[in-house]
């Protein structure tokens, strides 16, 4: 059988989009499950009013849990400075991941909800100002014992 010959710019046209669509292919997965993982603050620093103080040097940590399915958990505590009280949060909630991008929305008011974190295999990284404020936090996946 015969099949008539295409256009030389047609031809390159249909290798270009199978190249593109094989490459796409190759590209790491969205799948939320990449990213599933108990996370630990490593940096954590806030700047309010020019201060910038280090939270966890101050005693501040945070543990972060993201499970398969899209839930996440774990617990957030700020130490109190200049007399205001300790602050802990439950960061029971949901997550999803969009390419190198995972949101968090958790059940208690916490940044998380307004911070994209930037997933890059082993750590999640967030620097978002606020109202009065900005925060700067590094998350890093803690190793699973079995």
């Amino acid at each position: 059988m015969n099949l008539p010959k295409l256009p030389h710019a047609l031809r390159a046209a249909y290798s270009f989009a199978l190249i593109a669509f094989v490459v796409a292919g190759c590209e790491d997965s969205n799948e939320p499950d990449a990213a599933v993982g108990t996370y630990f603050a490593t940096s954590l620093v806030t700047t309010e009013n020019g201060q910038t103080v280090n939270q966890i040097a101050n005693g501040s940590t945070i543990t972060l849990s993201l499970a398969p399915g899209g839930f996440s958990s774990g617990i957030m505590h700020f130490e109190g400075t200049g007399g205001d009280p300790d602050i802990d949060a439950n960061l029971n909630g949901t997550w999803t991941r969009s390419g190198s991008i995972v949101s968090v929305d958790t059940d208690a008011d916490t940044f998380f909800p307004d911070m994209p974190l930037t997933f890059n295999g082993a750590t999640l990284t967030g620097d978002e100002t606020f109202t009065g404020g900005r925060v700067q936090v590094t998350l890093t996946r803690g190793v699973d014992i079995d």
